[in-house]
């Protein structure tokens, strides 16, 4: 790596710092660190770098239900639009869906239909996959920030642990 090119991994976990969330008082919202740790996940095992919202909707869905303040209602759908202005995730042709007309998220049932692409920027992708320390270490730097009580919990709910 040259000195002018940005290592993506020590980059992430600069982004890992400034992940921005939702907050009422002390009540965080754990969504765009649980899509960050799914997709390190499927890193690690190989999957390929995008994910259909279809695929990764349950999986996250549970994880909220598990880990994030108790709702009767959590929307898995947030996070998959949303981490992409943190620089950590993009929406393939996010240009192309539809807002609600609340916020710039599209509707649910729209990513549902359309089958949404999702997953981590290619360069961090290409360089998780070589270095699996770097996964690990981003892995850890995730769920030390975000879920510092339940740290080992999460990661091994996920499957990182």
């Amino acid at each position: 790596m040259s000195a002018t090119t940005p290592d993506p991994i020590f980059s992430a976990q600069a982004h890992v710092e400034s992940i921005r969330r939702w907050t009422r008082g002390d009540e965080t919202a754990p969504h765009k660190p649980l899509l960050l740790l799914l997709a390190l996940k499927r890193v690690q095992d190989g999957a390929p770098r995008l994910v259909d919202f279809n695929d990764i909707e349950p999986p996250l869905r549970d994880l909220l239900h598990r880990f994030g303040p108790k709702r009767q209602n959590v929307h898995p759908e947030y996070p998959f639009w949303r981490l992409q202005r943190d620089g950590l995730w993009e929406v393939i042709d996010a240009d192309s869906f539809p807002s609600r007309q609340s916020n710039t998220d599209p509707p649910l049932s729209v990513l549902r239909a359309r089958h949404a692409q999702g997953g981590l920027p290619e360069s961090l992708d290409r360089a998780l996959r070589k270095d699996r320390n770097g996964l690990r270490a981003l892995a850890e730097a995730v769920a030390a920030r975000f879920f510092p009580d339940e740290k080992h919990d999460v990661l091994r709910a996920v499957g990182l642990g």
